[in-house]
């Protein structure tokens, strides 16, 4: 199987792992492989990823290193009174999932800046974004 294609299936496995009685803050209740928006879900939290570029470094005669980036989307819902508490919980969730050993290549993964959006009584969606680098050997 292509290389990034088993970290990508890896990453919906691993991200299973984020459970309250693991010792994480949520419970998510879906995860989804590719683009998906906030409307996309019927429960929340929900967490969805997709891979954008795969990028080359000190590749030569088709062997060398190479980078999945990856854009990650939490979504969680507001209380309907500006509570926007449960959003930050799911991102303190996935960069401690990220960082431990319950994600596979947590040794091969370099996290970015994390963005999150607080919705508020008008717009119920909160959400945030973070982008991943995942290193890999890269061999034909």
């Amino acid at each position: 199987m292509w290389q990034p294609n088993t970290i990508l299936n890896q990453l919906k496995i691993d991200l299973v792992k984020i459970k309250t009685s693991n010792g994480y803050n949520t419970d998510p209740i879906e995860i989804r492989r590719g683009i998906h928006m906030f409307e996309d879900f019927t429960m929340k939290p929900s967490v969805s990823f997709w891979c954008y570029k795969i990028e080359k470094e000190n590749e030569f005669g088709g062997t060398g290193i190479r980078w999945l980036y990856i854009y990650m989307y939490g979504y969680s819902d507001t209380d309907g009174l500006g509570d926007v508490d449960n959003i930050h919980s799911l991102a303190e969730d996935i960069e401690k999932f990220l960082y431990s050993t319950d994600w596979t290549y947590t040794n091969d993964t370099e996290i970015g800046d994390i963005i999150v959006y607080e919705g508020g009584i008008q717009d119920p969606a909160s959400m945030f974004q973070v982008e991943l680098k995942i290193k890999y050997d890269f061999t034909i």
